[in-house]
């Protein structure tokens, strides 16, 4: 588990890039229907990007120079500050992508733009209770780790 378990960071990196790249090319459809869709498209995956690399940036800036010998370490928030970022990094994320969704028009914006969430919906309400459902999950999730004190069993550890 040695190498795997100090380097899932870089698998997550890169399906998050996998994703961003098969959401491009499910907007390239789109975009020969409605060329007038592409930058709207590009600004949109340019924040898919960003949200979706940053958290797991944070883990392998943690992983390598941070001393947190493995991916099963952040599953424990008690397990030192490069844990905390990491947490902090997907709780900012998700604070930022839930305002934008629910205040900002991004759930109208998504609407806007076909292909680019999987989700067959047609309602902005829709959107803005699955953002609020994401982001109380997300607390929920942070406070039950938090509570449980998870420990690394030892044959995951290094």
């Amino acid at each position: 588990m040695g190498w795997i378990g100090r380097n899932a960071w870089i698998l997550l990196l890169g399906i998050s890039l996998f994703n961003a790249l098969s959401v491009w090319w499910q907007s390239k459809k789109e975009i020969a229907l409605r060329p007038e869709l592409e930058s709207g498209y590009r600004r949109l995956i340019r924040g898919f990007v960003i949200c979706q690399t940053m958290p797991w940036v944070v883990m392998g800036v943690g992983s390598v120079i941070g001393g947190v010998p493995s991916f099963f370490h952040y599953f424990n928030p008690r397990n030192g500050p490069f844990v905390l970022a990491f947490y902090f990094t997907t709780g900012v994320i998700s604070l930022v992508v839930c305002y934008w969704v629910i205040f900002r028009g991004g759930a109208e914006e998504l609407l806007r733009y076909p292909g680019f969430i999987s989700l067959s919906l047609d309602k902005a309400w829709i959107l803005r209770a699955v953002a609020i459902l994401g982001l109380v999950g997300e607390v929920v999730g942070f406070a039950i780790m938090l509570y449980l004190n998870i420990q690394v069993p030892r044959f995951l550890q290094d």
